[in-house]
């Protein structure tokens, strides 16, 4: 993802190429940055959902490979979920984008999100989850360890929403 004028793009553009399997002009600067954290919203609020389904399936006791099985042969399986998946599976939390660099581009897109008067609830969450699963010392775990912080919550009781509390005293 390249930003600048025209002419710097053209230049830089056979320099990185060999590099880059593409290459993308993002327009002026902060264009690309701006792009970037927009790919890190939809990056770990995916990896998030897929810890929180496992978390899930988890605890109603299905089993775990089969769930990976059929996430992998239906349309919401990519690279992504492929690979965190069998970490998952094989509970390998070996850094591949470790938890603290994770909320730290958490806080970058909330931040950026913040000083554009833009709503980012999923990313607030994602915010809090990351930061209590680098506090309980898995900040040089991949990404995947945010499971981690499910747990923690299942184990104490904690809701996280208290729109949840009150859907449950609707019905």
């Amino acid at each position: 993802m390249l930003a600048g004028e025209p002419a710097d793009i053209v230049a830089v553009k056979p320099l990185i190429s060999p590099m880059c399997r593409d290459i993308f002009d993002c327009g002026a600067v902060p264009g690309a940055l701006r792009m970037k954290l927009a790919i890190n919203v939809f990056l770990i609020t995916l990896v998030t959902g897929l810890a929180e389904a496992s978390h899930f399936a988890a605890r109603h006791s299905l089993d775990i490979e089969r769930f990976a099985a059929i996430l992998d042969a239906g349309p919401m399986a990519s690279d992504v979920s492929r690979i965190k998946a069998a970490k998952l599976v094989h509970q390998d939390f070996s850094r591949q984008a470790g938890i603290s660099d994770v909320l730290k581009n958490s806080r970058l897109v909330v931040e950026a999100a913040r000083g554009a008067g833009i709503v980012s609830p999923l990313m607030d969450a994602c915010l809090a989850l990351y930061g209590e699963t680098e506090a309980l010392g898995f900040g040089d775990d991949d990404m995947i360890a945010v499971v981690r912080a499910f747990e923690k919550r299942t184990l104490e009781g904690r809701r996280s929403y208290s729109s949840v509390a009150a859907l449950e005293d609707r019905s």
